[in-house]
């Protein structure tokens, strides 16, 4: 998979990367924070592009130590990116996650 990131900017005002594979459309994606998400969204939402022809991300890092919850005492789902596509409305999708290596 071929890709090209911006140090600097944006592109096209609102993306963090772009990543292409031979065969399928170009990927969109803006990354950030959690807390940062429903911005990220507002941000790049007006951005034209054709969603037949394109997919538009962002993808939102859930970090954090290893915890447990304090009720149940099960283990907090931790260390992810989970992953917004504009073409399902923006809703999370439990299995749209990318989990850290």
């Amino acid at each position: 998979m071929g890709h090209w990131c911006s140090q600097s900017n944006d592109i096209f005002n609102g993306f963090d990367c772009v990543a292409t594979k031979l065969g399928e459309p170009p990927r969109y994606i803006q990354v950030t924070t959690m807390s940062n998400v429903s911005a990220r969204i507002k941000k790049v939402d007006g951005i034209p592009l054709d969603l037949r022809f394109s997919s538009v991300e962002v993808w939102g890092w859930k970090g954090g130590q290893v915890r447990k919850h304090k009720k149940t005492g099960e283990l907090l789902d931790r260390q992810y990116f989970q992953i917004y596509y504009k073409s399902k409305a923006w809703k999370p999708v439990p299995d749209d996650k990318v989990r850290k290596p």
